[in-house]
């Protein structure tokens, strides 16, 4: 008879236990754009961040990456996203609005830049409503080369307008 109740709070300390370790996995890494410009890089070793402005340098990602906006005024923060070595770099943009137009002429960026050596891909996930607006003679989002994919596959709606 004694055994019952030990059986129930063994169950009961075990069930709490895989309750509270699941969600740990399922966060996403977030960067929010009023802290900086974001690069994202990936290569053979994984995939990394810098936002230099928050003091993030070469973060190791371990989870899904994930550019927002706690605010919805256009900020002239940009985001680079590179992948080399055979890599896949994947980021989210999440409610983004950027506006890379205030600029000077002489140093003109795109809200959003990718590059990807020829065996490498970007790919970016829209969550949100993104808005990119580029500077003076720049697209909103610039592909200087590589395979880019621009997806809403996450369930939640996504849409981009660039200008």
């Amino acid at each position: 008879m004694k055994r019952k109740p030990l059986k129930r709070v063994f169950s009961v300390v075990c069930a709490a236990v895989l309750v509270l370790s699941i969600p740990a996995g399922a966060y996403a890494e977030m960067y929010c754009l009023e802290q900086g410009s974001v690069e994202v890089t990936a290569n053979e070793s994984g995939q990394y961040v810098t936002q230099a402005d928050a003091g993030y340098f070469d973060v190791a990602q371990t989870t899904e990456t994930v550019i927002t906006q706690t605010d919805s005024q256009p900020t002239d923060n940009t985001v680079t996203i590179t992948a080399e070595g055979g890599a896949t770099a994947e980021v989210t943009l999440d409610n983004v609005n950027i506006d890379a137009s205030s600029t000077p002429k002489n140093d003109a960026k795109a809200a959003v830049s990718t590059n990807a050596d020829d065996d490498s891909n970007v790919v970016i996930e829209l969550d949100g409503d993104n808005v990119l607006k580029g500077g003076d003679g720049r697209a909103a989002l610039e592909t200087t080369s590589g395979s880019v994919t621009i997806q809403d596959e996450t369930g939640e709606a996504g849409s981009l307008d660039e200008t």
